[in-house]
């Protein structure tokens, strides 16, 4: 049974941040130049790395340059006025996520050579910056070799 490489607790821990996004785009808004982008300015198809589960930007690149993963999808997790929890978080989180992995990809997440990571809202973030974004970031496994292309429609 393929590993489900989740992280929670320790993503979006800071308070106030700026949406920044110091990357230089074209007019379809992919990334080609590399720079930094806040978590809460990434979108959809963006291709980065991160250091860390204590993330507050990522590094954003070309698809075509090292990066250890793609944004496939961004969601809000709704109907909570309060935290939920970080148990129910996560759940959401990763039934969201895994409902989009096989769209993006192009074949279901069980077949595919690809897995998910995703970073989703701590009751910090929640409480205090009324953070409910979920960002799905499809990647290679841990201790594999960095992307190098876009995994859109790979079908891998």
């Amino acid at each position: 049974m393929k590993l489900l490489m989740t992280i929670l607790a320790g993503a979006f821990l800071v308070v106030g941040c700026s949406a920044d996004d110091t990357t230089t785009r074209n007019e379809t808004d992919e990334i080609v130049e590399a720079g930094e982008i806040d978590v809460f300015a990434v979108q959809l198809g963006d291709c980065i790395s991160w250091d860390s589960t204590e993330v507050t930007r990522f590094a954003g690149v070309p698809c075509d340059e090292p990066h250890d993963g793609e944004i496939y999808e961004l969601f809000d997790i709704t109907g909570f006025d309060e935290y939920p929890g970080e148990e129910v978080v996560g759940e959401l989180a990763d039934e969201g996520c895994f409902v989009a992995f096989e769209p993006f990809i192009g074949i279901a997440f069980a077949e595919s050579d690809f897995f998910f990571t995703r970073f989703a809202p701590s009751q910090e973030t929640w409480e205090q910056v009324n953070d409910r974004e979920v960002i799905c970031i499809v990647n290679p496994g841990e201790g594999e070799p960095q992307l190098t292309m876009s995994l859109e429609g790979v079908a891998q």
